[in-house]
């Protein structure tokens, strides 16, 4: 018997199941016992939107398999259709080309950013300019902080691995 762990809103449910049951039969499971509409969730593992199709054994990464037991992280979807704006104004002053952080320098009202990591330079800027370059979009920093929790949980695995050893 496999176990697949889904941690929903901070709560861990374990959900038993047979290598060759198929995601979609695996997360049936879990929605009837947590009591949610399955098309207001997506489950990610390793960094990824699980494929439904696949059976535990098609998905299960190395370490997982010896142990016998994945981890899934379920996430809740936005409820509303309307198109979302994720652009958000930044903390810091960044570059419009890289987002890094830049230089700014004001001279006869116009703007000068310059000196990013990149060595990116933008000469004139209005006011107006200046505000729409500082947008970032932050629905693109979600795969990233998903890559940073695999890499983190990576980590948490192999440290636990050489103390039992």
């Amino acid at each position: 018997m496999s176990i697949v762990e889904f941690t929903f809103n901070g709560i861990k449910t374990l959900i038993q199941c047979n290598s060759k049951d198929t995601f979609k039969n695996i997360i049936q499971k879990f929605i009837i016992k947590i009591g949610k509409n399955i098309n207001n969730l997506y489950f990610l593992y390793s960094g990824e939107i699980i494929k439904e199709e696949l059976t535990f054994n098609e998905l299960v990464n190395k370490e997982d398999k010896k142990r016998d037991k994945m981890c899934i992280i379920a996430l809740e979807a936005e409820e509303d259709n309307s198109p979302r704006n994720n652009n958000k104004k930044s903390k810091y002053i960044i570059c419009p080309e890289c987002k890094e952080n830049i230089r700014l320098g004001i001279y006869n009202d116009k703007i000068t950013l310059y000196e990013c990591i990149n060595n990116h330079i933008f000469k004139n800027l209005s006011l107006k300019e200046f505000g729409t370059t500082q947008n970032i979009d932050e629905s693109k920093y979600i795969v990233e902080i998903v890559q940073s929790l695999k890499i983190k949980l990576i980590k948490i695995h192999l440290i636990y691995v050489i103390h039992v050893n």
